[in-house]
């Protein structure tokens, strides 16, 4: 009995550990209290905590998340860019980082100029899973570092291939759409677009 209560409260700091890093990656992006109510809400976080607590690993599956039916977030649109180059990839938990910096682009950009200015790919790379905490911050489009007004927020991630894509979501009328190009794609990227990095 004494083992069972000892790995009980064991689980039980980890599960308020894992809380308090919620708080505070909700806190950095800019959230405030109803943000955080509408976050520990989200069905996919209690059962991140509950795996906590049992001691298992905690895993993003990218298509589990990005897809037309989930209850959290309306998505309209998922392309198929996104859908072949991401569907099938799996990040583990020590991967898991929200995106926090990021700047609005003065003029029209490249990728590759992009990339040069973050300081290269490696400071650029960001997580899928990341990418999914900051929309589930704006499940609606409500005010946050997401642009809502149909301006592009751009992310760089690595496929399940290892091949680094520009991953970008962008919110028209009342849901978010995802797609994901080529970062040789010769189209550049709008003034105004938002980009996010580590």
């Amino acid at each position: 009995m004494a083992k069972k209560t000892s790995e009980f409260l064991k689980g039980m700091g980890k599960a308020f550990g894992f809380m308090k890093a919620i708080a505070n990656a909700v806190l950095d992006i800019g959230g405030d209290d109803s943000d955080m109510e509408r976050v520990l809400k989200d069905a996919d976080l209690r059962k991140q905590i509950a795996a906590l607590i049992v001691g298992t690993v905690t895993k993003f599956a990218i298509a589990d998340h990005f897809k037309l039916s989930n209850i959290t977030i309306k998505f309209l649109y998922i392309g198929d860019n996104f859908k072949s180059w991401f569907y099938g990839k799996t990040e583990e938990a020590k991967d898991v980082a929200v995106s926090r910096p990021h700047h609005d682009l003065s003029k029209v950009s490249l990728d590759c100029e992009i990339l040069n200015d973050l300081g290269g790919e490696a400071k650029a790379e960001v997580t899928m899973a990341g990418v999914y905490k900051l929309v589930n911050c704006q499940p609606n489009g409500e005010p946050g570092v997401l642009l809502t007004n149909g301006y592009t927020n751009i992310f760089y991630v690595r496929d399940v291939s290892g091949v680094l894509r520009a991953v970008y979501v962008h919110r028209y009328g009342d849901g978010w759409d995802v797609h994901a190009n080529s970062v040789e794609d010769p189209d550049r990227w709008s003034a105004g677009s938002r980009v996010f990095s580590r």
